[in-house]
């Protein structure tokens, strides 16, 4: 958004030719991400890169992107009963965790001593398990209590994405292999979920039954509980499945592909495609990570997050007249209140353009067909949606002096401050 303020500074004479002096201060603000919309269960967390993550709404439309200043890949994320988002932060070694459902979604750290971190769970306790890829101390999965404070690792080897199950002590991980692999929160390592049967074992997700979801590079594989495939899911051209999540209505799951940048949602028993394809404009290798605001999985099977109701209230006047309650309680002002839109501009940065606006311009210039006010070219402002307002701005200014009389002003820029 573009605001303009015309300062009218005094008007002179400079021999026939009559000039006014006008500063113009260009404010220019941002909307950041971080406080642009009110979460919606079912709303999708798209890793893109780019330290960022997408907020799409589950029919794909782009609500926002979270960023806090950071570069590098963005992998997997969860949210955890009360709405706020955990991101890896793979190349950045961090978990970035963002606040919700509700704006603004402030950023911060979680937890510390991560190393290419690239997946994250929870447990139905609120506890924080993060998957590292590389590392000597840091590498596997480190759990955390909910106020990030390190509590244990799992187990210290090579992690990329893990589940954890409804005992809430087994877990399941992948190492972009052929197998899935166990292990015991309390005892250490356990016997394959199943060997020999993926190819390029990428995310993965623990079903109510038993079973599980994985991602596995040129389809999405369904295991049943003894750890055999039972039914696959694909598309034409969709070759490097890795990102999987589980959508919150329990009977669907969401897929993605890195190489198109492409997501699906799929339906689990019929294989049918519900919803896609959808994508994140970021191009190839970005995709790396997705989850959903209410997602189920079989550690928190119950998430306490209810939709939000997409209605737009605006009260009635402030009467002061009691509601039909006994409580006497006045109606609220007239503000307008949007649940699923809140706008929080950042501190404006502005510049100011000196002009000048004279019947008799030096180098001429044709006049310009609003209220007969030529722009010099140079000028912020002088083209596009800008033009209009500017124009405009300046025609009151100069209908506001009465010395300048005449039928044509030329306006150009003389400094900049």
């Amino acid at each position: 958004m573009r605001l303009l303020r015309v300062d009218v500074v005094g008007p002179a004479l400079a021999g026939l030719a009559l000039v006014a002096v006008l500063v113009v201060t260009i404010v220019s603000y941002t909307q950041r991400s971080q406080a642009v919309t009110t979460w919606q269960v079912g709303d999708v967390f798209l890793g893109v890169a780019n330290g960022s993550y997408q907020v799409r709404a589950p029919n794909g439309t782009l609500k926002e992107t979270l960023n806090a200043g950071a570069s590098g890949y963005t992998t997997g994320c969860a949210l955890d009963t009360d709405g706020n988002f955990y991101g890896t932060e793979f190349s950045n070694n961090i978990v970035r965790k963002y606040l919700g459902p509700g704006a603004p979604h402030t950023a911060s750290t979680f937890g510390g001593g991560h190393n290419t971190p690239e997946s994250i769970v929870f447990d139905a306790a609120g506890n924080v398990y993060v998957g590292n890829v590389f590392g000597f101390v840091e590498a596997g999965i480190r759990k955390f209590a909910p106020d990030g404070t390190f509590l244990q690792t799992i187990i210290n080897t090579r992690v990329d994405f893990f589940d954890i199950a409804a005992d809430q002590d087994t877990i399941y991980y992948t190492q972009e292999g052929v197998d899935i692999k166990a292990v015991s929160i309390s005892s250490g390592p356990l016997p394959n979920f199943t060997t020999g049967t993926a190819s390029s074992a990428f995310a993965l997700r623990i079903l109510g039954d038993g079973g599980v979801l994985l991602a596995d590079g040129g389809n999405v594989k369904r295991y049943n509980s003894a750890g055999a495939v039972i039914q696959t899911y694909d598309q034409s051209g969709e070759d490097t499945w890795f990102s999987l999540n589980l959508d919150p209505n329990g009977t669907s799951f969401w897929a993605g592909n890195y190489g198109t940048a492409n997501y699906y949602k799929f339906n689990i028993a019929s294989g049918l495609v519900e919803a896609g394809p959808f994508n994140t404009g970021t191009g190839g290798s970005t995709l790396f990570g997705i989850c959903l605001l209410g997602e189920l999985t079989v550690a928190v099977p119950t998430p306490t997050l209810t939709a939000t109701p997409t209605a737009t209230h605006t009260p009635a006047p402030n009467t002061n007249t009691p509601t039909s309650t006994a409580t006497n309680t006045p109606v609220p002002p007239t503000n307008t209140f949007t649940p699923t839109a809140t706008l929080t501009p950042a501190p404006p940065t502005a510049t100011a353009v000196i002009l000048e606006v004279t019947s008799t311009p030096s180098p001429p210039m044709t006049p310009g067909p609003v209220g007969g006010i030529s722009l010099d070219p140079r000028l912020p402002g002088s083209s596009g949606s800008d033009a209009g307002l500017l124009t405009g701005v300046i025609a009151v200014a100069m209908a506001g002096a009465s010395a300048l009389g005449g039928a044509a002003w030329y306006v150009r820029r003389r400094s900049v401050r």
